[in-house]
């Protein structure tokens, strides 16, 4: 209640009010009745450029990597992407998965992985530094975070800076920028359809456009896209005083 209190006091001394996402704008509208325009954040991909990749799915020594970036805590269900992993490549040592980031589920995320006998073919590095990060992006051929609520999803933007395709949930932010072109969308804590998503990107990454994802990420969340959107709307704002 206080927290709702001390919102409702912002937003009515608000001469505009910016949502970074569509699903952020839609819970303001719901909640508090307010129609706010959606700007993104700005994503500073600078350290996360452009890398070619090539994967031969034909030769039985290729391995097709997937990684995934976040904090290991509930609220991004990697749970759900071990499962769901488990139940796309079973037994398959040619598919691999790297999660990167620690926190208070590795533990129990580490005896998941031994339980699902997937162990073999899953490395956690834990807690890394954005260098070690872009490293493990460009080291893999798709990105896939199973989050159960993201207001942006900066991770993704940064993943498909550098090329890869990415599977998103319908979790809110990604679904402003994730599409057909650039990854798959698949409902929040669906096992089975995220499996199959697994499979299918595994099978079809080679039909994504590297350089194509990488460029349209830079140009839609650049300073200079980005700043001129807000601009506009503090002209408005200030307009409205004049």
């Amino acid at each position: 209640p206080l927290d709702r209190a001390i919102a409702e006091r912002a937003y009515r001394n608000a001469d505009r009010i910016i949502s970074v996402s569509s699903a952020l704008a839609g819970r303001l509208n719901d909640n508090f009745g307010i129609k706010a325009p959606v700007i993104s954040n700005v994503a500073d991909v600078s350290n996360f450029g452009y890398h070619a990749r090539q994967y031969d799915g034909q030769s039985s020594e290729s391995v097709f990597r997937f990684v995934s970036v976040g904090n290991l805590i509930p609220l991004k269900h990697f749970h759900v992407l071990l499962d769901a992993f488990a139940l796309a490549f079973p037994s398959d040592g040619r598919v691999l998965l790297t999660i990167v980031g620690g926190g208070p589920e590795s533990h129990n995320l580490r005896k998941k992985a031994h339980e699902l006998g997937i162990s073999e073919h899953v490395c956690f590095t834990g807690a890394v530094p954005r260098d070690r990060v872009r490293d493990e992006m460009y080291a893999a051929h798709a990105f896939v975070l199973a989050s159960s609520t993201e207001t942006f999803g900066l991770v993704y933007a940064e993943a498909m800076a550098t090329g890869l395709p990415v599977i998103a949930t319908e979790c809110g932010g990604p679904q402003d920028f994730v599409n057909e072109y650039n990854g798959i969308l698949v409902p929040v804590g669906d096992v089975r359809k995220l499996a199959d998503a697994l499979v299918r990107m595994k099978n079809s990454a080679g039909w994504f456009d590297g350089r194509e994802i990488s460029e349209g990420i830079i140009r839609r969340f650049s300073e200079k896209t980005i700043g001129e959107q807000v601009l506009d709307v503090m002209a408005q704002a200030v307009g409205d005083h004049l």
